[in-house]
C-alpha cells in the first residue's frame, strides 16, 4: 500500500497534472497530545476531520507505526467501526450519527492503572484526488494518580474461561471481596456488580449482554484491574 500511494504520488508530479487543493480539513489539528489521568480512554483520542466535496468512502487509511507500552491494551476505531487491534490499512466507512464528509479516527486504550506512554501514527488518504493526504499523530500518556496497584502484578486474579459463553467467573485468590465494572468496545459502561465473596460467577446465557468484546474493571480497596473479555 506505501509503495502504491508513492508511485501515484511521483505519477501526478511527473505527468505536471493541475495541483488540487487539500480537502481535508482539521478543526482541532492532525496531532493529538493527550496526558491523562483517566486509566480507559476512548472519545479523548479522537481526531475528527471533514472531506469537503468527497465523502468518508473515499478516503483510505494506513498505519504508518506504532509505540506501545506492553502493558497496555490498545483497539482502533474507524468512523465508530471499532476493531480488536491496530490494522494495518483500510477504507473509512459512513458514520452513524456524522453526516458522510465527516472522519474520524479514535483508539480505545486501557492503561491498566500502568504509567506509560503510546505514540500511534496514521496516514489518511483521498482515493480520488492523491495530493489530499495527511499524517494524523496520537501521543497518549498516561499517569496514575488514584494510588492504585495492579491486581494482576500481584498475581491476585483469575478470570476464566475467556472467551465465556455460559458464565464469566472472576476469583480473588486473595480471598477478598470485590467490585466490577463491565465497558463495552467503545468504553461505555455496561454493567456494575458488588461481589459479596472472593468469587464471583456472572451467567452469560439468555442475559442482557450481547455478544461481543468487552472490559472488566475488578476494584478492591487500593488495588485495580482491566481486562479484555470475549462473550461468545
Amino acid at each position: 500500500m506505501k509503495l502504491t500511494f508513492l508511485l501515484l504520488l511521483i505519477a501526478i508530479f511527473s505527468l505536471g497534472l493541475p495541483k488540487s487543493h487539500a480537502q481535508m480539513n482539521f478543526p482541532k489539528g492532525n496531532t493529538l497530545n493527550l496526558h491523562t489521568h483517566s486509566p480507559v480512554l476512548y472519545l479523548e483520542t479522537r481526531i475528527l476531520f471533514n472531506t469537503g466535496i468527497y465523502k468518508s468512502t473515499d478516503y483510505r487509511w494506513e498505519k504508518v507505526s506504532d509505540s506501545l507500552d506492553s502493558r497496555w491494551f490498545v483497539s482502533s476505531c474507524f468512523n465508530g467501526d471499532c476493531k480488536n487491534d491496530l490494522l494495518q490499512s483500510g477504507q473509512f466507512i459512513k458514520d452513524f450519527g456524522l453526516n458522510d464528509t465527516s472522519c474520524f479516527l479514535a483508539f480505545h486504550v486501557d492503561c491498566n492503572e500502568l504509567n506509560g506512554t503510546s505514540v500511534i501514527k496514521y496516514d489518511v488518504f483521498n482515493t480520488k484526488n492523491m495530493l489530499d493526504f495527511a499524517r494524523l499523530t496520537f501521543n497518549i500518556s498516561y499517569t496514575n494518580t488514584t494510588g492504585f496497584e495492579s491486581l494482576e502484578a500481584n498475581k491476585g486474579l483469575d478470570i476464566y474461561p475467556n472467551p465465556a459463553k455460559d458464565c464469566l467467573n472472576i476469583l480473588n485468590i486473595n480471598n477478598e471481596t470485590f467490585d466490577l465494572a463491565l465497558y463495552d468496545l467503545q468504553g461505555q459502561l455496561v454493567d456494575t456488580i458488588h461481589s459479596d465473596s472472593h468469587l464471583l460467577n456472572m451467567p452469560l446465557s439468555n442475559s442482557k449482554y450481547s455478544k461481543g468484546i468487552y472490559f472488566v474493571r475488578i476494584s478492591n480497596k487500593d488495588k485495580s484491574h482491566f481486562q479484555k473479555v470475549f462473550f461468545e
